[in-house]
């Protein structure tokens, strides 16, 4: 071993270590920049490989190309632990990927033993595969439309694709349109007006509430595509669209949607059809009279809905020349929920059924006559449309209009008189051997969409042009255009 003793050879000794050191430092730290680098290059790999192989699939690749590149992101990240922030970068990552493809929401797409893409469609009937594929954006709340029964139909195909965004799973066949060619139709559903791009057709009015919302975005002006057909869709009355939504007139549409049998697409809450009888011959009229131990019921909704005429006070003044069950929220009898066969079953014990609307508005028969009355076998005295819609839409001699009475006693001495005379009152049931009644709504189906489909090929072919829904036979098909004033029944007088 050698010594160094003097305070030069220290020196020079120290000198050595310290280039030594600085060449030691330069190389580690040149192998380190190189260990950043080649971890870096990897990650940035795997997650281009993950975003490649995720379009991939979501348009018809295999899915483990999807779960391969996730897990090469995660071990690079955790294993090297380099690059900062890597894991969380490489979650967020894959976090928007997948959001970007559930709001896409391709058709799922099913590998085929012979290595051919097949789409798995909803419900596709056999067939030829669609030539045409649309997309059909509801402008509405899922909350609010699941508060009713009429959209279950609807709710059950659709599933939450982000917060308040819900989208159909897979796209929906519709057969024999238009031109008796097949097309598909994605459904999406919210109220984000960013949801609206790219649509082919856009629904308004499901929920009276969501109406708000859509004219609150016309006050904006926002640009709209000029290609993008709009439909106004609402199985309610004018009157009750213009209290909920007082603005309403204002809303342009390309299309109505309605009850009315002038509207572009009908969907009426029932119908009655011919050469489909409901009883055969062997039913004889004695049969609707057996049973019948009461004599007349009504319904109503609510204790705080508004009348645009005076019903409640037509009622009232019924009710002291006959006995009438009423059934509701405020009254001592219930029957819930209404359109259920339990209902339907006690209802068949009255004879008579009020089925009085709460709108004066033609056309507007709802499914109070068609369901709870004409149904089940109990006569409807009905009010609301002008006796011609009824006779323009009901079965024959099926109904009893309060307008051919000139009071509400008058109505109540025929009644009786109907009562204690059976060959009369069976009279009222002579259609059921000629016809048949089908509901149309409630529910409201997904396929009814595929009404739209003839519509929007004229619409690509040229542009339809818009009208504001106080020009539509809908909105003036209304007896009362004030509604903030109802007539006194000693003033009024029924609707001929």
């Amino acid at each position: 071993m050698k010594h160094y003793t003097t305070t030069s050879q220290k020196s020079r000794l120290r000198h050595r270590n310290n280039v030594h050191g600085q060449v030691s430092s330069h190389v580690a730290a040149g192998h380190t920049r190189e260990i950043h680098t080649d971890a870096k290059t990897r990650y940035i790999s795997a997650c281009m490989t993950m975003i490649r192989s995720t379009i991939r699939s979501s348009f018809g690749g295999d899915v483990a190309d999807i779960l391969r590149s996730m897990k090469n992101i995660m071990m690079w990240a955790a294993k090297a632990c380099l690059y900062p922030y890597a894991f969380l970068l490489g979650i967020v990552t894959i976090v928007v990927i997948f959001q970007l493809i559930n709001i896409i929401d391709p058709p799922y797409v099913i590998k085929s033993k012979h290595g051919v893409d097949k789409v798995d469609y909803d419900d596709n009937p056999a067939g030829p595969p669609p030539t045409c594929n649309w997309n059909v954006h509801i402008f509405d709340r899922i909350r609010t439309l699941s508060k009713g029964s009429e959209f279950t139909p609807l709710m059950s195909k659709l599933k939450m694709v982000t917060n308040h965004r819900y989208a159909m799973g897979k796209p929906m066949i519709c057969q024999g349109a238009p031109h008796q060619i097949p097309c598909s139709i994605r459904i999406t559903l919210s109220l984000n007006e960013t949801d609206l791009r790219n649509k082919d057709v856009v629904v308004f009015g499901m929920s009276a509430t969501s109406m708000r919302d859509a004219i609150g975005m016309l006050a904006s002006k926002r640009r709209t595509d000029p290609e993008q057909l709009w439909v106004f869709m609402t199985m309610q009355s004018p009157l009750e669209m213009r209290k909920l939504v007082p603005r309403i007139g204002s809303f342009p549409t390309h299309l109505l949607w309605s009850y009315m049998t002038s509207s572009d697409v009908v969907t009426p809450y029932a119908q009655y059809v011919t050469n489909e009888p409901m009883d055969t011959d062997n039913v004889t009229y004695g049969h609707y009279v057996r049973g019948k131990r009461k004599l007349v019921a009504w319904m109503g909704d609510n204790c705080d809905e508004k009348d645009f005429w005076p019903r409640k006070a037509y009622l009232t003044e019924l009710r002291k020349h006959i006995h009438v069950d009423l059934y509701g929220e405020c009254t001592n009898l219930t029957c819930l929920p209404r359109n259920s066969e339990q209902c339907g079953m006690l209802m068949s014990q009255y004879k008579f059924f009020l089925a009085f609307e709460s709108s004066e508005c033609r056309e507007y028969i709802t499914e109070s006559f068609w369901l709870t009355a004409l149904t089940h076998q109990s006569v409807p005295i009905v009010y609301g449309s002008k006796k011609d819609s009824y006779l323009k839409l009901a079965p024959p001699m099926s109904f009893i209009h309060i307008s051919d009475f000139e009071s509400p006693k008058a109505l109540a001495d025929y009644l009786m008189s109907l009562d204690k005379n059976d060959g009369l009152y069976s009279r009222f049931f002579k259609w059921r051997h000629s016809g048949s009644i089908k509901t149309r709504y409630p529910p409201f189906k997904p396929e009814s969409l595929c009404k739209l489909l003839p519509y929007i090929e004229d619409m690509k072919i040229r542009k339809l042009e818009k009208e504001t829904l106080s020009e539509t036979k809908w909105f003036k098909s209304c007896r009362n255009k004030n509604i903030s004033s109802i007539q006194s029944l000693r003033t009024w007088t029924p609707w001929k």
